[in-house]
């Protein structure tokens, strides 16, 4: 017989990229739901990506908060602060790398002229 890990890998293989069990409160479906927004905003764009760190934002945005619920908020708000401050010209975004596994985000501010 098939049990519950069945049935995430069944659907995981038809395209499921979040699986939510009962009982959850409303905010589980909601965030999953605005990870996925998130998601699919950041992988829409129409252009060649030669750099990692999108395409690992794009995926990471699937991902539940970590520390960031400490304050309420969740990875994908906590991130679109600095993003937007780099989009702006306000500070500078670049893959700090180090450690095994995907390199993490690095925002300096740029000195005001």
């Amino acid at each position: 017989s098939s049990g519950p890990l069945e049935s995430v890998r069944a659907c995981v293989r038809q395209g499921a990229v979040h699986y939510l069990i009962k009982p959850f409160t409303f905010a589980m479906p909601r965030a999953k739901l605005e990870h996925y927004a998130t998601y699919r905003a950041a992988a829409a764009g129409r252009r060649d990506v030669t750099d990692q760190s999108e395409i690992d934002a794009a995926l990471g945005s699937l991902r539940d908060p970590g520390d960031a619920g400490l304050v309420g908020a969740s990875r994908v708000t906590m991130r679109r602060y600095p993003d937007n401050l780099a989009v702006t010209g306000a500070c500078e975004r670049e893959p700090g790398y180090g450690s095994t596994g995907r390199p993490k985000l690095l925002y300096r501010l740029r000195p005001s002229t």
